[in-house]
């Protein structure tokens, strides 16, 4: 058991050079978890004022928000898996170079 939480505080230790990483994907995450949650609200003032009053110009407004809303989200999700396969794979070298420099050493000895 304790052999166990001293590889998990070692590899935690090679995931703390990120923070800047893990900061942003907490960022992202929370932005793209706003923006799926604004849509329901939008479609609520949809049905609740825009039909029926029938106003086409409202109506017109109404889709190309809900069009920037979704440009909006697909340009946070592909900023959130990207960031999140930089932070992978930085992490995966790091721990590379951390198992190379621990081969290394132990063969010198």
């Amino acid at each position: 058991m304790l052999t166990l939480l001293k590889k998990i505080s070692r590899i935690s230790a090679s995931i703390r050079k990120f923070k800047v990483f893990q900061l942003t994907l907490l960022i992202l995450a929370f932005l793209l978890t706003l923006n799926v949650l604004v849509e329901p609200l939008f479609i609520k003032e949809l049905i609740d004022r825009i039909l029926p009053e029938k106003s086409v110009h409202k109506l017109l407004l109404f889709v190309l928000l809900l069009l920037g809303l979704y440009i909006l989200r697909q340009i946070f999700d592909f900023l959130l898996y990207y960031t999140q396969t930089i932070f992978e794979s930085r992490i995966y070298t790091g721990i590379q170079h951390l198992l190379l420099r621990k081969s290394i050493t132990l063969g010198y000895q």
